[in-house]
């Protein structure tokens, strides 16, 4: 997946940090790893987490990085 990802130019959304850590000590060449909550988001809750999503992508370039997504 981060392969087809960086294939693509796409951020990879992760919930599982640990494996896409592991993926990124591998290989650093990908267009970013944004590691998300791990809860299960209710419809407004998610409508929020896009929103957290989509502002920290746009002030952040994540090329060949790995982050993880602020508490809110």
């Amino acid at each position: 997946m981060l392969q087809y990802a960086a294939q693509q130019q796409r951020v990879v959304l992760a919930f599982n940090e640990g494996d896409f850590r592991r993926l990124h000590a591998e290989n650093q060449r990908h267009s970013g790893i944004l590691c998300g909550d791990s809860e299960l988001p209710g419809k407004a809750h998610a409508r929020k987490q896009a929103k957290r999503i989509d502002a920290f992508l746009k002030a952040n370039n994540l090329n060949s990085r790995i982050e993880k997504l602020p508490p809110a």
